[in-house]
């Protein structure tokens, strides 16, 4: 399972966490110029497109 989180700061706390989701199989994110952090864990390769 893939779990992606984008978040305002790095500090780890739960308020700081814009969007999140668990995946199995292919999911896009948009990554905002006002996020501060891409956070992943136990997910393949990530491809930037655009």
């Amino acid at each position: 399972m893939c779990y992606w989180d984008r978040a305002r700061s790095a500090d780890g706390d739960l308020d700081s966490i814009i969007a999140n989701e668990n995946l199995t199989g292919q999911g896009v994110v948009t990554i905002k110029k006002s996020d501060v952090v891409f956070k992943t864990q136990g997910c393949q390769s990530w491809t930037k497109i655009g």
